[in-house]
């Protein structure tokens, strides 16, 4: 690992900020407006829009109120895309010797967020999610190589959604970049699509978290705005993973906007799942990835002083109970010496700062 030069990181602040207003400028044409509603107490913003070519007023949601958003709303008539520039900017990035993800890998998520994915609030997670942590944090990561592409969604949120909106086919648009794409359907039942698979094996995954009994983890759940017949497999944890996602880039073209989790979070979550695989498949070299990738985020922690980061992460996750804990400390017995030794020298000064013993949490 070796960290960025401060003129490196800033270029890539630059373009994670033109890269988020292209993507809104894109989606929301100049001539329509915004509005704001209240659902259940909150505040979310709806674009209303009129399509010229049918002569049609539409509504198109946008998403939750925030600091964030609601500049973006306000500089909606300044936003002006400027596509060579950005490109550029990736190009000096990748120049700096930042990795970026695999082309044909970064075409698909490109395609699914021109449906609408990130916009409805869907969450890029698995190892295409943790090539976007090395330009956001500062460092240049080992490359990863990956065979599929995971997104998320609480279930909460597609349910929500679906009432007003769904996404643009998405077998329509996969197809249109590789043939080959069908869809999957669920082992249990054969009417519901969960992912889409190429000739060539690879892979796009639905996912929406299981906070139920475990003999619902093999359930797809419905999720309307993936389309009728669509649905998510619902795994345990993964809504500790997806809770208060950031945005990020993908360093593919001119930049491709994502939202991942965040990277203390992904790193503790790769530490629980380790030790959740128990097929043949799953426990060799899925296990080992998810150790490396948990180790070197840990590692990144560190250098970058992000200790609280770190520590209210596996805080959160250890007070969620005893099946949690235990997992926790089955998944740091697996981390290398010295990565083991990061995480209680993380552990430690967090706790110093936030007054608290580290062995409450696991840590001696």
């Amino acid at each position: 690992m070796r960290e960025l030069d401060l003129t490196v990181s800033t270029i890539y602040t630059q373009l994670l900020q033109q890269g988020m207003d292209a993507e809104f400028e894109t989606d929301f044409p100049e001539n329509g407006t915004f509005g704001i509603r209240t659902i259940k107490g909150r505040q979310y913003w709806y674009y209303n829009g009129y399509d010229k070519a049918i002569g049609k007023k539409y509504q198109k949601y946008v998403g939750p109120s925030d600091p964030e958003l609601d500049g973006r709303v306000e500089r909606f008539k300044s936003l002006k895309s400027d596509f060579m520039g950005r490109r550029q900017l990736v190009a000096a990035l990748r120049g700096a010797g930042v990795t970026g993800p695999d082309p044909f890998v970064a075409e698909v998520v490109n395609v699914l967020r021109k449906a609408g994915l990130f916009r409805l609030r869907c969450v890029l997670v698995g190892t295409v999610a943790y090539q976007c942590y090395g330009p956001m944090l500062g460092v240049i990561l080992r490359p990863e190589m990956t065979k599929d592409a995971d997104f998320a969604q609480y279930h909460s949120v597609s349910v929500g959604i679906g009432d007003d909106e769904a996404m643009t086919p998405l077998g329509e648009g996969l197809r249109v970049l590789d043939p080959t794409f069908q869809g999957v359907a669920d082992r249990n039942d054969p009417t519901k699509i969960i992912a889409f698979a190429n000739k060539d094996g690879f892979r796009v995954e639905f996912l929406t978290p299981n906070r139920s009994k475990d003999e619902y983890q093999d359930r797809a759940a419905g999720m309307p705005p993936l389309g009728s017949d669509r649905s998510a497999q619902p795994p345990r944890y993964l809504d500790y993973l997806i809770h208060d996602p950031v945005r990020a880039i993908l360093l593919h073209g001119a930049g491709i906007p994502v939202t991942v989790p965040r990277p203390e979070r992904y790193a503790v979550h790769k530490l629980i799942v380790a030790t959740q695989r128990r097929s043949a498949d799953d426990y060799g070299a899925k296990r080992d990835k998810d150790i490396s990738q948990a180790a070197e985020l840990i590692e990144v922690m560190r250098v970058k002083r992000r200790h609280l980061d770190l520590a209210e992460a596996w805080i959160e996750a250890w007070e969620r109970g005893p099946s949690w804990r235990d997992a926790l400390r089955k998944g740091k017995a697996t981390l290398p010496d010295r990565a083991r030794e990061t995480l209680a020298g993380c552990m430690s000064i967090a706790g110093r700062e936030m007054g608290i013993g580290g062995e409450r949490f696991g840590f001696s």
